[in-house]
């Protein structure tokens, strides 16, 4: 069988998640540099699993990952597209933290952020483009594809949910979650990869950029003061605070929102043949290799509940990674 199986997916998501645990379990515990433990889980463990299992089973890999050139103009309009969608990404995220600051103190872990030119180039090709390309491959490519018989819509949000549990970081999931719907659609609405590559890359080069610039300013407003102030490894944040971000990133995603509407629109007009929102209307949509939507939903009459199994134990371990995360909320507030 050439296309894949809901099973095959399922699979692939167990084996690697076991996998990106216990590998990043293993080098925070020799202490491994945070750029080379990067690097060893996005390639070795997150991209090429997903390649070589496609390589070995013989199966078109051009044709299920959708390894599809883009137009100019599609990349441009992508580009804009998840520049406007960040602040509702943060806003997203920002009101779990409401919700986690109700329970007790707000500590958010900090990425890794560059301070020196240097370091800001080699986060840019470490945290933007290999994760962009290394996770698109096994989200967007090869988990998503497993489970578009199910569904197209099913496909890409069951997609970005995985896509989210896998970081196993509750602060960080409904970005993660929402950008994995954004990229998911962008795919198979352009029936390419290179939309999630894209976005993805953008958005990881939009954090890190923003991670650098504040470190700039800290650094010269420190030289100005003649003081500092060390943040740690996380940083602690009121209920009050967390209102006022509400506010701010609820207005600006207000309005970025509606522009980013009017560039998606626009895009579905250029790609209406592929729009996995036209299922059920009236025109028919080719898919990669000659196939096409129909007036419904994609079923695949031979797929059965049992072959989600695999995901079961991830879903656990997210449930004991968070439960341990809102532990550490309610101690640190001294209940």
């Amino acid at each position: 069988m050439k296309d894949l199986r809901v099973f095959e997916g399922s699979m692939m998501y167990l084996v690697i998640g076991i996998l990106f645990i216990g590998v990043s379990l293993g080098l925070s515990t020799l202490n491994t540099a945070i750029e080379i433990q990067l690097i060893i889980t996005q390639y070795l463990i997150i991209g090429l699993p997903p390649v070589l299992y496609l390589w070995v089973k013989k199966k078109p890999l051009g044709k299920i990952l959708r390894l599809k050139r883009l137009s100019i103009k599609a990349i441009f309009i992508i580009v804009l597209i998840t520049l406007l969608v960040y602040p509702i990404a943060v806003l997203m995220n920002t009101i779990i933290m409401l919700f986690l600051s109700l329970l007790g103190s707000v500590n958010i872990p900090q990425i890794p952020t560059a301070n020196t030119s240097q370091q800001y180039i080699l986060y840019l090709l470490i945290i933007a483009v290999s994760a962009g390309v290394c996770e698109e491959v096994l989200f967007r490519g090869f988990i998503m594809r497993s489970f578009e018989k199910v569904g197209y819509k099913f496909a890409i949000v069951f997609s970005a949910v995985l896509f989210g549990i896998f970081h196993f970081n509750i602060y960080n999931l409904g970005a993660t979650i929402f950008f994995g719907i954004v990229f998911g659609y962008l795919v198979v609405l352009t029936d390419s990869l290179w939309a999630g590559v894209i976005g993805h890359i953008t958005n990881n080069a939009l954090a890190v950029s923003l991670g650098f610039f504040v470190n700039q300013v800290q650094e010269f407003s420190e030289d100005i003061l003649a003081e500092g102030s060390e943040l740690g490894n996380a940083e602690m944040i009121s209920t009050t605070e967390i209102l006022m971000a509400i506010g701010l990133f609820g207005f600006i995603a207000l309005g970025t929102g509606f522009a980013a509407i009017f560039l998606l629109k626009s895009l579905r007009r250029n790609y209406q043949d592929h729009d996995p929102l036209s299922i059920g209307k009236e025109s028919k949509a080719p898919l990669s290799g000659g196939e096409s939507f129909e007036n419904h939903e994609p079923v695949e009459t031979n797929y059965q509940l049992k072959e989600f199994w695999p995901i079961l134990p991830i879903f656990i371990m997210f449930i004991v990674f968070t439960g341990f995360q809102l532990y550490q909320v309610v101690t640190d507030a001294g209940f």
